[in-house]
């Protein structure tokens, strides 16, 4: 696994997570999001991206997530007003 911590263009610290299975299968989710509460905190915000096919990378199996320092603008929970 890569952790790469890096900082976006607002300045706001993202931190890199590159996972890699020996099956080389995708993670199931509640192993990503184990890894994530592991390394990051269970209250870090995480993302995975499917990005435009311009800007696809597909060398290795290798699965990425993205933790954020700020909330995302939606949620699957309800947030109070």
């Amino acid at each position: 696994m890569l952790v790469r911590p890096f900082l976006d263009e607002q300045g706001n610290e993202v931190i890199h997570l590159a996972i890699r299975t020996a099956s080389q299968l995708e993670p199931p989710w509640r192993d990503m999001q184990r890894i994530k509460n592991e390394i990051c905190g269970e209250e870090a915000t995480a993302v995975q991206v499917m990005p435009p096919a311009a800007e696809l990378i597909d060398e290795a199996d290798m699965y990425h997530m993205w933790v954020l320092s700020s909330r995302l603008p939606f949620t699957l929970a309800r947030r109070a007003a």
